[in-house]
């Protein structure tokens, strides 16, 4: 009993301290503990000092190439089992959704630079396929980055409150679901986020008992260009141009989601922690 409080200790502590962490390349490491990330004050003084001993234009160039982007984010620990089940039926649960993205006076039009995401989980601990175990390979346990975009309310709004607990759900639509589960409405503190765009970004270890901890970054930096590929390199299960499209198509008050997904007989991803972590340019 001691060792799984201690577990889930650990969890929360990874969770919190990633989310004030730099980004990583390192994507297999814990979160370490680091200073805290810089908020957009912080990088208008950094701005604000170079520009008494520098050209404007020449302080923003040292900003971006220092990549001191304000960042928005959030964590999140518990435990939460995405199961596909006997039938296989494709099964997914947002974990975490980001903070709103600022608008920001003067700053680019595609204003994301990078978002991280930490996740905390395992599959079923087992699988037909021994050429896979401890590998990323033909797994159908996975993670996907979500775009959510605020949904605005209906022209006859509802007499009754938005319920308070949970804080955070999905509404399947009157149909049956499409198998991608893309068409879920979340609901996060009363108000309606519709998802935009999705990507996955990266599977469990396919037939690993133990929680394993995993980070994967998608950057568009540096900015992009025809034939641009995502420098440093990605590890996310998605291609260059998926990350392109789902960081360029990011607009103020857009969030990000991390969602947990399972597919095919029995195949289950159980999430004790997930943290998303947004960056952006300052001007």
């Amino acid at each position: 009993m001691g060792s799984a409080v201690s577990s889930v200790g650990d969890a929360v502590v990874s969770a919190a301290t990633w989310a004030t962490a730099p980004a990583s390349t390192d994507s297999s490491a814990s979160p370490r503990r680091t200073d805290s990330s810089l908020d957009h004050a912080d990088v208008l003084d950094v701005l604000d000092i170079l520009s008494q001993r520098i050209p404007t234009e020449l302080a923003l160039a040292v900003v971006e190439a220092a990549e001191l982007w304000p960042a928005y984010a959030q964590a999140w620990t518990g435990d939460v089992t995405v199961s596909a089940g006997p039938q296989g039926r494709r099964t997914a649960r947002t974990c975490v959704v980001s903070p709103p993205l600022p608008l920001i006076e003067g700053a680019p039009e595609q204003l994301v630079r990078r978002v991280s995401v930490w996740t905390d989980s395992r599959d079923q601990g087992y699988s037909s396929f021994p050429q896979h175990h401890g590998t990323r390979e033909a797994s159908s346990s996975w993670f996907e980055l979500v775009l959510l975009r605020p949904v605005p309310p209906p022209a006859s709004p509802s007499t009754t409150s938005p319920t308070a607990s949970p804080p955070l759900r999905e509404r399947s639509p009157p149909h049956d679901p499409a198998p991608d589960d893309r068409d879920l409405v979340v609901l996060l503190s009363g108000l309606s986020l519709a998802p935009v765009l999705a990507v996955r970004i990266h599977s469990n270890l396919h037939s690993t008992p133990s929680f394993v901890p995993f980070t994967t970054v998608l950057s568009r930096w540096p900015p992009a260009a025809p034939g641009h590929e995502c420098d440093p390199p990605t590890p996310a299960s998605c291609g260059a141009d998926e990350v392109e499209s789902v960081l360029a198509a990011a607009r103020a008050g857009d969030r990000f989601a991390v969602r947990a997904c399972a597919q095919y007989p029995m195949w289950v991803n159980r999430v004790r922690g997930a943290a998303v972590k947004v960056e952006v340019a300052a001007l």
